[in-house]
């Protein structure tokens, strides 16, 4: 059976205060995960789902502080030296397959060179 965006959630995270983070890669556990978004209020729930090559995060706060920040700042976040997409359980679908096409990866570094300093 195919998951849709509604049931993907459902039963695990309050949408309001649920995030989805993707293209976590897959050596990242989820204390780094935990670790890297704790500064955003307190994590009540917190699942990882392997995807081919990269991992989702389903994440619930206590609180709608993340959402906030997530909706009108930023769109991506940092655990360690690695950026993942993050995105809210409320977004409309629309939003949701639009927000690939104002992103981009960086290909060519040299193995070393974290991402975030550029």
């Amino acid at each position: 059976m195919l998951m849709t965006d509604g049931d993907r959630y459902r039963g695990f995270l309050s949408p309001r205060r649920g995030k989805e983070v993707i293209d976590i890669p897959l050596y990242r556990k989820g204390a780094d995960v935990r670790a890297a978004f704790s500064n955003f209020g307190n994590i009540v729930k917190l699942s990882l789902v392997t995807k081919g090559l990269y991992q989702n995060a389903y994440i619930q706060f206590d609180s709608t502080v993340a959402s906030t920040y997530f909706t009108e700042n930023s769109w991506s976040h940092f655990i360690y030296e690695d950026a993942v997409r993050v995105l809210s359980l409320t977004l409309p679908k629309n939003e949701r397959e639009n927000r690939p096409l104002h992103c981009f990866k960086l290909t060519g570094l040299p193995r070393k060179d974290p991402g975030y300093l550029i």
